[in-house]
């Protein structure tokens, strides 16, 4: 792979290439552990209530693409349900020691994730129609009050021009959670169960995630999700498959030159049999930044203080999702900041609020400007708050920005300023520069196409491949401050052409863009 110096060429370390997030195609690579195509989705509490809601239904089922050169939506994914309850109601009699084909991977996790397993966990082989009966099972709790807040925030993301007007969440949440999942681990019966019976490379590599989970549920990282708030809950997802990933990852590293190989073709048969379509790729995106973020997240830590500082982070998630993406703000243990719900106009039905959150921003900004000013508005952002509600028929959202200073809160009001002006004119979107806020406001079209862009995937991995190149300078010898200066020089200098064009992986433009970060970051 093109290897991005951090250092001068004169003999010193190169950053390797920062895990190859733009594909020539457009599509979205992932770090550069050489993980399966799978488990890239998950239920995250990115879109406002959307976390809340999945939270009662399946949180954690997931489905990523974790080949060695991409991030793209792929195949066989895995799944983490955490119990709502807290409480376990396995009725698989826990066993006395590990399967004997199992046990090299127990072993493998217990000595790199640094701690040995409190109990062997039951690990169940399933058919296909026991499987995915099973996984099926995860997915159809819903309330009528559940049912009532899919469709609150199916509008919510048409307000926000993030989905078109015939968006069936319920149904591509389903279909999010069906695909090509090879195991899954279930905290509520303490249990992991798998697609089969034959544990080829693609099975055990599975497993080493999954394990990783149980391991996670075990040191107590887990069982805290119930009562930690959205934000809590989205960092603590992001650390726990961050984690997975990196032990996986790890493993990968081990395999045999034969068995890496057909474990990459397995993992692309699984990919290239996955059917997203008519999935909204805002749901796509929402369901996937925990392992976009959470992965090179983990790996930075891993590099400040290997498992002490992970366990220290799960232990204590991080406040607000953009401690995931300004490294500076977990390392200095900022708190958002309080801010008050956005009025309500006259007539208004409120439906929910909450943190509107970083990724969100990015997210929503990013149809319309360009993803690095959304980026921007991200890295100076303080707190939030937003407010979903109903105006003669139309779902509405309002968020409520504030910034680091005065200046920052100006700055994201032009931002948004810019964003509304691009919405079609059906919106209604409006940003208003108020007291210490900026508020965005935007309705769902009442007729007429939703204008849908398309472009959330490509806005994640900007933040991405900043923390990534950030942990391979760590890794080369960089202090933090000079690998996160690297890091956004080379990232600010990349437009959406550049990453949907792969120049990451130009030899050409990775020199140049290497030797403009060095001269911004000397030392």
């Amino acid at each position: 792979m093109t290897a991005i110096s951090f250092f001068d060429p004169a003999g010193t370390p190169a950053v390797p290439d920062p895990s190859d997030l733009s594909e020539p195609d457009g599509s979205s690579p992932a770090p550069d552990s050489a993980v399966p195509l799978r488990d890239r989705l998950l239920g995250a509490g990115v879109v406002l209530a959307l976390l809340a809601i999945l939270a009662v239904t399946v949180v954690w089922r997931a489905q990523r693409d974790d080949s060695a050169d991409s991030l793209a939506v792929g195949s066989t994914p895995t799944t983490v349900a955490p119990d709502p309850s807290g409480s376990s109601t396995s009725t698989v009699p826990v066993p006395d020691a590990w399967p004997a084909e199992v046990q090299p991977l127990v072993t493998f996790v217990e000595q790199h994730r640094g701690g040995k397993f409190d109990h062997p966990v039951p690990i169940t082989y399933l058919t296909r129609d026991q499987y995915e009966g099973a996984a099926q099972a995860e997915t159809q709790d819903t309330t009528p009050q559940d049912t009532s807040d899919l469709q609150n925030v199916e509008g919510q993301l048409r307000s926000l021009a993030l989905a078109g007007p015939d968006l069936d969440l319920q149904g591509a949440t389903e279909q999010l959670y069906g695909g090509g999942t090879l195991a899954f681990y279930d905290p509520k019966a303490n249990e992991i169960k798998v697609l089969g019976t034959d544990l080829d490379v693609a099975h055990r590599v599975t497993l080493v995630h999954e394990l990783t989970h149980a391991w996670q549920d075990q040191h107590d990282f887990l069982d805290k999700l119930d009562g930690l708030d959205d934000a809590r809950k989205t960092t603590l997802q992001a650390l726990a498959e961050g984690d997975a990933m990196r032990i996986e990852g790890e493993y990968v590293d081990t395999l045999s030159s034969s068995d890496r190989d057909a474990y990459e073709k397995q993992s692309q048969r699984q990919a290239d049999a996955t059917d997203l379509s008519g999935v909204p790729e805002a749901l796509v995106t929402a369901f996937s930044s925990p392992y976009a973020l959470g992965a090179p997240y983990v790996k930075v830590l891993d590099e400040q203080g290997g498992n002490a500082e992970i366990n220290k982070a799960m232990g204590d998630p991080p406040p607000a999702e953009a401690d995931l993406i300004v490294l500076d703000r977990f390392f200095a243990g900022a708190q958002p900041v309080a801010v008050d719900e956005p009025s309500l106009p006259d007539g208004a039905e409120r439906l929910d609020g909450g943190e509107f959150g970083a990724i969100t921003w990015i997210m929503a900004l990013s149809e319309r400007i360009d993803p690095r000013d959304a980026l921007n508005l991200v890295d100076r952002w303080a707190g939030d708050q937003s407010v979903t509600y109903r105006q003669d028929g139309r779902v509405c959202t309002a968020a409520a920005y504030e910034g680091l200073t005065a200046a920052d809160t100006d700055n994201a009001a032009t931002r948004i300023g810019a964003w509304a002006a691009a919405m079609p004119a059906g919106y209604g979107a409006t940003v208003e520069r108020t007291g210490d806020v900026a508020v965005l406001r935007s309705c769902e079209p009442s007729s007429g196409d939703a204008g849908v862009v398309g472009r959330t995937q490509v806005a994640l991995e900007y933040p991405a491949l900043r923390t990534e190149i950030v942990s391979q300078a760590l890794a080369s010898g960089a202090t933090l401050a000079n690998a996160q200066c690297f890091a956004g020089s080379v990232v600010d200098s990349l437009s959406v052409d550049d990453m949907q064009a792969g120049v990451i992986n130009q030899p050409d433009r990775v020199a140049q863009l290497s030797a403009q970060a060095r001269a911004a970051c000397p030392g």
